[in-house]
């Protein structure tokens, strides 16, 4: 991976390309199935650089950082990259200034949380939780490679055409099923919904959510 220092900041203007380049028709990488997740979101404040003009907009090399691991830009813009270039055709500038770094501080805030509770995760599971998520992992990979008529070689292929490294989905859809399984058998056994629970739910808002005041 790019060391801070070795990565060049981007310059992003009012029409969503970057440095300047035209870029040409966006493909979604989940059209063929390669696909980032992300778990939880909402707020979290970066340093971002906005141009007063609305002209451009400096984006450094690290976004964030979660106890030393570094959120880089093109993470961010990998995800947001299409939504940027839609609206910025359809924005004057000061409009799109701010829609871009409204998005770029929620997707900063999705990677970071999905980087905490991933980390959550490495400390909870056991060895059988992680063997449960080896194997997941192992079918994720064998299922995309047999969609390539069972050749890793042409899979790895398939996702370099598509922008995609094919090691970093792996490894993406191992950090997916980490925190998948860490919900599954850390966090949700802990949630207890007990009848006068419901019961009460049901009294506080039986006039706003409920129509049938006599079912219950």
């Amino acid at each position: 991976a790019n060391r801070p220092e070795d990565v060049r900041a981007s310059t992003l203007n009012i029409f969503g390309e970057f440095d300047g380049e035209h870029r040409g028709a966006v493909k979604q990488i989940g059209e063929s199935g390669f696909q980032q997740h992300t778990y939880v979101d909402e707020g979290y404040d970066t340093g971002i650089v906005i141009d007063p003009t609305g002209q451009y907009m400096v984006v450094g090399a690290v976004l964030a950082d979660v106890d030393g691991t570094p959120i880089y830009a093109n993470q961010v813009f990998a995800a947001i990259d299409k939504a940027l270039a839609v609206r910025a055709r359809e924005m004057g500038p000061e409009a799109f200034r701010d829609y871009a770094a409204d998005q770029i501080e929620k997707e900063v805030t999705t990677l970071r949380r999905n980087e905490v509770v991933y980390r959550a995760a490495e400390r909870a599971l056991d060895e059988s939780d992680r063997k449960l998520v080896a194997a997941l992992t192992t079918k994720s990979r064998q299922d995309k490679i047999n969609e390539s008529g069972g050749s890793e070689e042409l899979a790895r292929r398939k996702a370099k055409s598509e922008g995609v490294d094919f090691d970093a989905w792996v490894e993406d859809q191992h950090r997916y099923f980490m925190t998948q399984v860490y919900y599954e058998k850390k966090i949700i056994p802990l949630i207890v919904v007990t009848a006068d629970m419901l019961r009460d739910y049901y009294d506080r808002n039986r006039d706003k959510l409920f129509t049938d005041k006599t079912a219950a």
